[in-house]
């Protein structure tokens, strides 16, 4: 799904019920775009899927390529019980360092 845009349609309302049809078509459009097709990468700023193996518990670097200092990151799967938190190390426009309670293997998205 690309960048959702204005519609050049908007220049044709005249009066209140071309108004409601417009809105009413375009909130139809924007649900057809946003239903499903939302994806990490396309609609949302971030650098992944990445896959961190934690071979005890410890500090992991992890290079991602926002281009930014990133804001957070999110895990989408762990293969055993384990905490992940931001690292004490300083994250950079390059790198995150993530933090884990025990050994496990994290997929994660960097945002």
């Amino acid at each position: 799904m690309g960048k959702v845009k204005s519609s050049p349609q908007l220049q044709n309302v005249a009066d209140l019920d071309d108004l409601k049809r417009f809105v009413g078509s375009f909130c139809e459009e924007l649900a057809r775009e946003f239903n499903g097709r939302v994806t990490f990468g396309d609609n949302i700023q971030a650098s992944g899927p990445h896959t961190v193996t934690f071979s005890a518990a410890g500090e992991m670097e992890v290079t991602h390529d926002l281009r930014t200092v990133p804001l957070g990151f999110i895990v989408i799967n762990k293969t055993a019980t384990c905490d992940v938190w931001k690292g004490s190390t300083t994250w950079t426009e390059t790198k995150i360092y993530l933090q884990s309670s025990a050994a496990s293997t994290i997929t994660i998205y960097v945002i």
